[in-house]
């Protein structure tokens, strides 16, 4: 009979109480209890009124403990899943991205001999010893442990009559069959074992759904399953608690002052946290993992510690260092997080390290693989966060990314780069006892692209890489894999080599160096070759515009005019000139007279805004502009020399010697903060480039070309020197019709052109015209250069069909390395190609995809296109912070000129253009290329031309498409399209059809233009949006308020993402299982849950339903 008396406290009150059945616990700060029929004595009634401040202060005291206690009455109730638990169940749908595979180990164990009925029995017995081995999971979001259960089964495999070669294809099939299983979770039992009997041992195949057990659980099982067959041994840690008794303690940490520390510490950093590696990844992945291994030695195990204790890191930190620094090798981004697995059985209970179940937790280990540190340094930083980490753990890597996506609902934050460590969970002389030999296995894991596992033990140091096929490129896990291997080996010989800052190199700088690509060229001033070949054929025609037709001589005689009068200026050599004038002729002239002068011309647009035109005056240290009558003000500030009114003079007074070195032409391109940044070209750099492609395709006096680039761009600087030097022809359109192709085709037919040089936007006008002025072939045309942006892939084929004979370059490069640094000559197009490749450097240049450490970038990996070699401009003129934070030297001192252009090498060793970086934009967590999805939807068979812009609209992010259609074309249809080439998140929320895309005076997307109006189609679309707001449905409202009551929240919008509440994506599984209730209909869940993943909202969980019961 109880005895409560006044020297018990109140803890030994609650826990006498406890003892006969009657439970107390607060609830709002009052005295609760309940108490089996005849418990409750007046007695103790009179202790709990007499008591009952001592009693609700000690019970509240409580909450903030962690208590395990076993809860016999509700032991077969349901409970909630652990966040880990829940995140890799919902992750395991296939409707879910990188889903389809279960959580899920299969290994397999060698044993001299193994009897079937015994093994069945003592696995019988490990069931009915733990309660979570008779446990199920239901989609919704909970698990359940059976009351009662089926006899569990093992199978059995006969190979006792096949030969070794037949055994060993029977046992990779049981390997593969088992390896990918997929156990419904709701149904006993969620692990396998199976017996191969082969003519020398038994292979014991253990495969387990690891939603249920973590490490610790599966060498607990293994290690009992030993002791029971082969010692027939008593239980010797029979349990009281179980797991569901711990998980419901469990639930008590969120009041601990150690979460709350945790919780803190992590939101503190929330916004710093990078997001996973940016390894480049297919979308035609597997629904299979594949298993990479290595084994170090004992000797070579003990090393690695070694070095780094004497690191002053533990080996754990050494190996997660090295395991980052082989993702960064191919990863774009160089600061990332991995996902690290932690066992997190807490001891709040003696009993609790011999529970089976899932006490998996997940900590995110942030990485900084930037600058120049040695390996040791590293894995200082590495061992140094990943004990803040691990000190922290309580709030777990599953919260950080739900707060994530909490604060930022429209994007993803997927992590699937994991490192396990078991090491040390298994001691020496525990893995020697281990009968069963161990003969490798196969984990895979929803959303995870690589799980690096170590474990430990008398055999040294085991390292598997489990890793989804499929999900990379052909070839690159073996090649990180096999890199990995190389680097751990190196780490173990020498203590040296942690010193390092490179550890083991590959051969990407030998496959992709353009080291050899010199060879001597002509060098001479850039106008010196137009000077020789006046005097070799002066009567030849040099330029011809709409109003003049000048011969050599006379352009000549021209540029002499404007020498004579900068000497009357009295411009000394080295003055920067500028150029202001229309399109013409006189463009020409006045070039030449400049660098005869030895000075360096800068060219502006006449059409420029009077300001802007200012700003490149006083950055060059203008005193002296030539231009043409009636096209600029004279000023005070400045003499302008109008060379339509000078007399011809004397060619003779023409200089063609002088530095190469010296700067000639400075060309202002757009800056980030609006003030043009003036690019400093040398006679050296641009003659370089002339040079190669006037001998690449044979340029001769034969040759002329149309004169379409503005002269402020640098293609206009090869339409000029390139075929002027060579003695050919310059025809400049009509400026009333620059931009119109019927004058281009008419000036072509006229003058014969053989050579086209411009941006892909004016090729593509040409076509449209004449395709649709039916026009005939162009047998003349011997080149096509195209650069300056994105080449659309059908433009090559298009040309062709007008001009049989030409070849097409594709070219690429920067005004900051003298026009051109590299060339594709284009021979047919490959259907792998998303855009036509850069191909390689130009002679003398050197062009690289590198890493943000200048690295060069692996096969497949994008990086930074980066320029070397003769073309590189000296620099931005007046502007050494820019330059230096643009012209880069490496640490072999090589100087770079970073582009911001992305690419990749090619299986053909060729660079692939892949947009700028300024165009790469994230949508809901995905890294996109606007550029593939403007090439999805030029695909469409009456598109002629789209442009995708990442518009900001309400603080989000949202893709508008721009689209020119050659017939009346719905907006829905090229939608449908795009949705079988590209994923939903890369489908344009807004399509605007327009008669032609807007072109810049350099023949670029207008991309201000092209802004505006997108904020304007969209402003529209929200006010009629508003306009359209109904009032709540009958299924709303019942939505409505089970999404309030799931969520906990007082109100909710019917439009507003369910992430923004707090939802996530086990709280949408929950969510889907009280929807599902409402419609009576179990097997509606799949469809709802996937609406919620889709489309988060009140009204379209409406929607679904409504849809769900009109089809009852």
């Amino acid at each position: 009979m109880l005895s409560i008396n006044d020297n018990m406290n109140a803890d030994m009150i609650i826990d006498a109480l406890k003892e006969v059945g009657i439970k107390l616990w607060t609830e709002n700060g009052k005295l609760r209890y309940s108490a089996p029929q005849g418990a409750m004595t007046g007695e103790i009634v009179s202790v709990l009124k007499s008591r009952k401040s001592e009693l609700i202060s000690e019970l509240e005291s409580r909450k903030n403990e962690l208590r395990i206690e076993h809860d016999e009455d509700n032991r077969y109730e349901k409970f909630a899943l652990s966040g880990v638990q829940g995140a890799y169940l919902m992750g395991s749908s296939r409707n879910m991205e990188y889903g389809g595979v279960a959580c899920h180990i299969c290994m397999d164990f060698e044993y001299d001999r193994l009897e079937k009925q015994k093994v069945q029995q003592v696995w019988n017995r490990i069931i009915s010893e733990n309660d979570t081995l008779h446990t199920v999971i239901t989609r919704d979001g909970w698990q359940r442990v059976l009351p009662q259960w089926n006899e569990f089964q093992v199978n059995e495999n006969d190979f006792t009559a096949l030969s070794a070669e037949d055994t060993e294809k029977a046992l990779a099939d049981v390997r593969k069959r088992l390896g990918n299983k997929a156990y419904e979770t709701s149904v006993f039992p969620l692990f396998t074992i199976e017996l191969s009997q082969c003519s020398d041992c038994t292979i014991m195949h253990f495969s387990i759904n690891m939603l249920i057990v973590d490490w610790t659980s599966i060498w607990l099982m293994l290690s009992t399953f030993e002791k029971y067959y082969f010692e027939g041994c008593e239980n010797e840690n029979k349990l009281t608690i179980t797991f569901r008794d711990y998980m419901n303690a469990y639930k008590n940490i969120v009041n601990t002052d150690k979460y709350k520390q945790a919780e803190k510490y992590w939101k503190s950093r929330i916004n710093d946290i990078p997001p996973a590696p940016q390894l480049p990844v297919q979308d035609n992945y597997e629904y299979e993992f594949e298993r990479f291994e290595l084994v170090l030695s004992e000797k070579q195990w003990f090393s690695f510690r070694t070095f780094s204790q004497n690191a002053g890191v533990t080996p754990v930190a050494a190996l997660v260092t090295a395991y980052s620094s082989v993702l960064e090798r191919f990863s774009t981004n160089k600061k990332f997080s991995l996902n690290l697995t932690t066992l997190n059985r807490m001891p709040i209970d003696e009993q609790v390290k011999y529970i089976i179940g899932d006490f998996t937790s997940l900590s995110l280990i942030s990485m900084d693989n930037t600058g120049e540190k040695s390996f040791a340094q590293r894995a200082a930083e590495t061992n140094k966060t990943l004990f803040e980490a691990l000190d922290n753990h309580l709030y777990s890597g599953i919260d950080v990314i739900r707060e994530k996506i909490r604060l930022e609902p429209e994007q993803k934050f997927l992590m699937p780069y994991v490192f396990t460590s078991s090491v040390g969970l298994i001691k020496n002389e525990d893995s020697g006892s281990m009968r069963g030999k161990y003969k490798g296995g196969i984990s895979q894991t929803p959303q995870v692209f690589i799980d690096c596992q170590v474990m430990d033990g008398s055999f040294g140091l085991r390292i598997n890489w489990d890793v989804r096929k499929g999900i990379f490129p052909d070839g690159l896990a073996e090649r990180m894999f096999s890199l990995f291997r190389e680097r751990l080996e190196f780490l173990t010989e020498s203590e040296n080599n942690w010193k390092q800052s490179s550890l083991v190199e590959t051969d990407e700088k030998d496959i992709f160096s353009d080291a050899d690509n010199y060879e001597k060229l002509p060098e001479h001033l850039l106008h010196s070759e137009i000077l020789k070949a006046g005097k070799l054929n002066p009567e030849k025609t040099a330029v011809i515009d709409s109003e003049n037709n000048w011969s050599y001589a006379e352009l000549l005689s021209k540029a002499a005019a404007i020498a004579l009068e900068l000497r009357k200026n009295n411009v000394s050599e080295g003055s920067n000139i500028a150029v202001v004038m229309p399109k013409s002729a006189w463009q020409a002239a006045a070039v030449t007279a400049i660098l005869s002068e030895n000075c360096a011309y800068v060219p502006i647009d006449a059409g420029h805004a009077v300001n802007r035109r200012n700003m490149i005056l006083d950055n060059a240290g203008i005193n002296v502009i030539v231009s043409v009558s009636g096209c600029i003000e004279e000023s005070d500030k400045y003499t302008v020399i109008c060379a339509d009114r000078l007399a011809d003079a004397d060619t003779g007074i023409l200089k063609a010697d002088g530095d190469i070195n010296s700067t000639a032409y400075i060309i202002h391109t757009s800056g980030s903060t609006g003030t043009p940044k003036g690019v400093v070209i040398t006679h050296k750099g641009a003659v370089n480039t002339i040079e190669d492609i006037n001998r690449r395709f044979g340029i001769s006096s034969d040759d002329s070309i149309l004169g379409l680039s503005q002269l402020n761009f640098d293609l206009s600087v090869y339409d000029i020197f390139g075929v002027l030097s060579a003695g050919g022809t310059l025809i400049y359109p009509d400026e009333k019709k620059y931009s119109n192709p019927s004058h281009w085709a008419e000036l072509i037919e006229k003058h014969n052109i053989t050579l086209w040089n411009s941006v892909p936007a004016f090729a593509q006008m040409l076509c449209s015209y004449l395709n649709s002025s039916k026009q005939t072939e162009y047998k003349n045309f011997k080149a096509v250069m195209l650069s300056g942006d994105w080449i659309p892939l059908e433009l090559p084929d298009n040309l062709i069909k007008y001009m049989p004979n030409v070849r097409i370059a594709c070219m690429g490069g920067a005004t900051e390395a003298s026009i051109w640094s590299n060339i594709h000559e284009y021979k047919g197009l490959k259907p792998e190609w998303k855009s036509i490749p850069y191909g390689r450097a130009l002679l003398n240049q050197e062009m690289y995809v590198l890493d943000e450490n200048l690295n060069i970038c692996p096969y497949g990996v994008t990086g930074e296109i980066c320029i070397a070699g003769y073309g590189l401009a000296e620099g931005y003129l007046n502007d050494r912070e820019k330059t230096d934070k643009s012209f880069v030297t490496s640490s072999d001192g090589k100087r770079f000129y970073k582009t911001g252009d992305m690419g990749r090498y090619n299986s053909d060793n060729e660079i692939e253009f892949l947009g700028r970086l300024d165009t790469q934009v994230k949508i809901r967590g995905h890294r996109i290329e606007l550029g593939e999805i403007e090439s999805c939807i030029k695909s469409y068979e009456s598109v002629e031309n789209a442009v995708v812009i990442l518009v900001k609209a309400d603080s989000a992010a949202r893709l508008t498409a721009f689209v020119k259609v050659s017939e009346n074309t719905d907006e829905n249809d090229i939608r449908k399209y795009a949705e079988d080439y590209i994923p939903d998140y890369m489908i344009p929320e807004c399509f605007i059809f327009i008669d032609k895309i807007p072109l810049s005076p350099n023949g670029k997307t207008d991309m201000h233009k092209l802004n505006d109006m997108a904020l304007k189609k969209l402003s529209e679309n929200k006010k009629d949006k508003e306009d359209e707001k109904k009032p709540l449905t009958e299924t709303e409202e019942k939505v409505s308020a089970i999404v309030k009551e799931t969520l906990g929240i007082e109100s909710v919008d019917p439009d507003i993402n369910l992430y923004e509440y707090g939802a996530n994506s086990l709280v949408m599984a929950q969510l889907a299982g009280n929807l599902a209730e409402i419609i009576k209909d179990e097997t509606a869940f799949d469809s709802i849950l996937m609406n919620l993943f889709e489309n988060p909202t009140v009204r379209s969980a409406a929607s679904a339903i409504d849809e769900i019961n009109s089809q009852s």
